[in-house]
């Protein structure tokens, strides 16, 4: 997920200058998740880089009962996928979804709902590490700003936007290059 987060910010100076401000603007780095309120554009970026990117495209469920979807008797026993980067793409759900748009989540007034949590699973089958991955992508985030702002140095693209590989998780293509100057 840093990978796809360094590869936004060097294909968006914007970005990069507006996290740095915030970085740059607050005493210390995240320590523990009630700190993350001092970051709310690194918080965003960690969000949105989630929403278009999420590590693991799809997931799997069994259903326990037989149910309808959409006019269809799913069986029991039947494994059903849940396409997690469609659903993270959807316009029933986030406006311009296929733009990288950070603001979607400093805008908003309420804690992230289920279904925009579903990259981290749900129910009994959530993610224990949620809090820790991300306080982890926001607290390094934050480090990388700060030590770029210090050093005056800035990642840029080498080629187009990295395509999406997908195994063993959803990433960057390896052939990408960023280069920091």
């Amino acid at each position: 997920m840093v990978a796809w987060l360094i590869a936004i910010l060097a294909d968006s100076p914007a970005l990069l200058d507006r996290l740095q401000a915030e970085a740059t603007a607050a005493p210390d780095v995240p320590r523990a998740p009630g700190d993350l309120r001092r970051f709310p554009f690194a918080e965003a970026l960690f969000r949105e880089v989630l929403r278009l990117h999420p590590p693991v495209a799809r997931d799997v469920r069994r259903a326990v009962i037989d149910l309808q979807l959409a006019g269809r008797t799913i069986p029991a026993g039947t494994n059903a996928v849940i396409s997690i980067e469609h659903l993270s793409r959807s316009a029933a759900l986030y406006d311009d979804p296929e733009s990288f748009v950070p603001d979607r989540w400093t805008k908003k007034t309420q804690p992230p709902t289920a279904l925009e949590l579903a990259q981290f699973g749900g129910g009994p089958h959530f993610c224990l590490g949620y809090h820790v991955a991300w306080l982890e992508v926001v607290q390094t985030v934050v480090i990388l700003a700060r030590a770029l702002h210090v050093r005056g140095v800035r990642p840029t693209l080498e080629g187009p936007f990295p395509r999406a590989k997908h195994l063993p998780l959803r990433h960057p293509d390896p052939r990408s290059r960023i280069r920091f100057a």
